[in-house]
């Protein structure tokens, strides 16, 4: 079993905020199969444009060619967050490498997004079922001995 995540939403005035992460199973490249599918947003609202990307605390995180990365990497075993520390972010947080990126970008996780509507660069799962199973299938991976999960960034 080989996983990796996918993140995708629109960068657009009149968009959504919320896009997908998406976690797949490649089994023998390139078969591959999605695996669960997670409502998420990256970025605060009105700071989810393309050229937002750069905008520290504000924008989105930056797609892998920005960042000047071939993909990203998210950690299994979270830290725990709690709301005074960090606004927006109450418990699990899953930290992606690295830690900074070319453009002046980091110290992005995914986590519930908890408190306050959007992130600061981060990917925030919406709803607490789904981040739920994200928690179960990432403590599954930890168990199997996988301890980074590549991350690719996509926009349109």
């Amino acid at each position: 079993m080989k996983p990796i995540l996918v993140f995708h939403t629109e960068l657009e005035n009149d968009a959504s905020p919320y896009g997908r992460l998406e976690l797949w199973n490649c089994i023998d490249w390139p078969q591959m199969r999605a695996v669960e599918r997670y409502m998420a947003l990256s970025g605060l609202p009105g700071w989810q444009q393309w050229q937002d990307q750069h905008s520290r605390g504000r924008g989105p995180i930056p797609r892998m060619d920005q960042a000047a990365i071939d993909c990203y990497q998210v950690v299994t075993t979270p830290h725990w967050v709690t709301a005074q520390e960090q606004p927006g972010i109450d418990g699990n947080f899953y930290e992606i490498l690295p830690s900074f990126v070319e453009n002046g970008r980091g110290l992005f996780g995914v986590h519930f997004d908890a408190n306050v509507q959007g992130t600061a660069g981060c990917i925030g799962i919406k709803n607490p079922e789904p981040w739920d199973d994200f928690q179960r299938r990432m403590e599954v991976y930890a168990g199997l001995g996988v301890e980074r999960i590549p991350l690719m960034v996509g926009y349109s």
